[in-house]
């Protein structure tokens, strides 16, 4: 009798850990699942499998239209709050003559609205490091939502704080290239970059 008392409160146990990692991975809020799991237990896993079920995307927030020029490239600035490598203006001109510039930061599914603000507000503050961007908040998975704004925005080059496989593959089938904020400190093109199959530059430091 013990041991079945055991056993059972160890599955309850990992059912949020295991749950808030795997809704995490599909853009959902993480948080959120964990506390569900505590309180549900395995009946949290039913409303996991709806949520999974019934998910719809969920359009980008426009904060900002910004301002567009009369440059040949689109550059998407992926915000991430815990990273403050991006990339001001003079820098991003270094690789060519800039159409636009935008700023965009994902919140996950069902996130709180206090997370919401705050993403907001990380937002407009980094926009002070540019001239007159785009800025928008995305609702879902990083590389889906990213990819689908910047190809329904027309962004050739999306920068990012990190590098992420799955949203660099997602951007090449699209013609897209992905940059990692970190490696471009560290390239000074020899001409403008404008096509929008570029290779992203890649760090040649050593460690």
């Amino acid at each position: 009798m013990v041991a079945i008392i055991v056993i059972g409160v160890i599955v309850w146990l990992s059912i949020p850990l295991v749950l808030s990692k795997a809704m995490a991975r599909r853009g959902f809020d993480g948080l959120s699942y964990l506390v569900i799991g505590l309180l549900f237990g395995p009946v949290a896993i039913v409303f996991a499998v709806m949520d999974a079920w019934l998910d719809a995307p969920e359009s980008p927030r426009t904060l900002e239209a910004g301002r567009a020029g009369p440059g040949e490239v689109s550059i998407l600035v992926v915000v991430d709050g815990h990273s403050t490598a991006l990339p001001p203006t003079a820098t991003l001109r270094r690789f060519g003559r800039l159409r636009r510039i935008g700023l965009a930061r994902v919140v996950p599914k069902g996130a709180a609205r206090m997370d919401e603000w705050q993403a907001e507000q990380e937002l407009r503050q980094a926009a002070l490091s540019f001239d007159h961007p785009e800025l928008a908040l995305l609702f879902g998975r990083p590389d889906v939502v990213i990819s689908a704004h910047a190809i329904a925005r027309g962004y050739e080059v999306v920068v990012s704080p990190r590098r992420d496989d799955r949203l660099s593959a997602r951007l090449q089938r699209s013609g897209r290239a992905l940059w990692v904020a970190d490696d471009m400190a560290d390239v000074v093109p020899t001409e403008p970059v404008i096509s929008p199959a570029v290779v992203p530059p890649r760090s040649t430091r050593t460690a």
